[in-house]
């Protein structure tokens, strides 16, 4: 059994509407107010689910996203956040 937790941080970020498709997994969020199109976060996304558009980074294939967090962390303008903690009880 997997639980989805809210972490505490309860923020909406602007998002580019359209880029994003719907999923019923959660993905990391990205603050196009703050992402410079830099593509680090392409680079060491092991699934491949991030790409460019329009010169900002987007979550393009949610469905391969597996939530590791790798995007998150090297983001040198702290633009993604995973906002879900997931928990195997």
């Amino acid at each position: 059994v997997m639980i989805l937790c809210m972490k505490e941080k309860n923020k909406r970020m602007p998002r580019n509407p359209g880029f994003e498709k719907e999923s019923i997994w959660p993905v990391p969020q990205i603050d196009l107010t703050r992402c410079d199109g830099c593509g680090l976060c392409i680079k060491v996304c092991p699934s491949h689910a991030l790409q460019l558009r329009e010169e900002l980074v987007v979550v393009a294939f949610p469905e391969r996203c597996d939530y590791c967090g790798l995007c998150e962390q090297i983001c040198p303008q702290k633009a993604i956040e995973r906002t879900f903690e997931i928990v195997f009880p």
